[in-house]
């Protein structure tokens, strides 16, 4: 057995060019991490996606009954001013659940490396979607999952009627007419969404001078 490590292009993990390689490299290795650094500038003057991970070879043993396992895996969202203060960051959160502006940082299930795409999503989040994806339906339609869709939320003036935790303190804002709400930014992928922003909202029952401020 040993230790290899690349840095390469991310691009292999979903492109057509790449599928025997996503099909091969599990059967015969295990991901010790991968971090994939986006369009973060970490080669001067070079666009160039790239991915740096590291694996560890199978024994026959191994290779022939692999039990699934988890590897740390580190998606780099937004680059730092500093590139050696990315570098730092990264492993400060590397095999830790974590989150910022910069990166996101979670296990990832070995099950996820499929020779179809490598997917890279929370060990949680993956043992969720295996369940709803066995108990799913074959037969549904998307009419038998929504009846009807609809616009969004439109206040006509979000100035007015968005507020933030701040403008609720500075301007003492009754709780009673205050509903946290979403807005796309809020929304991320497989990560549960959390209100940054609140909806003042009145019932045409409720009585308006109940809420002076």
């Amino acid at each position: 057995s040993g230790r290899v490590g690349y840095i390469t292009s991310n691009k292999f993990i979903n492109a057509g060019y790449g599928k025997e390689l996503r099909r091969r490299l599990p059967r015969y290795v295990f991901v010790d991490e991968f971090i994939d650094f986006a369009d973060a500038d970490v080669f001067e003057d070079a666009v160039n996606y790239p991915c740096v991970f590291t694996m560890t070879r199978k024994t026959e043993e191994e290779e022939a009954n692999t039990e699934e396992y988890s590897f740390p895996f580190v998606g780099v969202k937004e680059e730092m001013d500093d590139v050696d203060a990315l570098h730092e960051h990264i492993k400060d959160h590397l095999g830790e659940e974590y989150q910022d502006d910069h990166i996101e940082a979670f296990p990832v299930l070995s099950d996820s490396l499929d020779a179809q795409s490598w997917k890279f999503i929370p060990e949680n989040d993956t043992k969720v979607l295996t369940a709803i994806k066995e108990g799913a339906e074959r037969d549904l339609e998307f009419e038998d999952l929504s009846q009807r869709v609809e616009l969004g939320i439109k206040t006509g003036e979000d100035d007015a009627f968005v507020v933030s935790e701040s403008d609720m303190e500075q301007y003492d804002l009754e709780e009673e007419i205050i509903h946290p709400t979403l807005v796309g930014e809020d929304v991320k992928r497989w990560r549960q969404p959390e209100a940054q922003k609140y909806l003042l909202y009145t019932d045409p029952n409720y009585d308006i001078d109940s809420y002076p401020n």
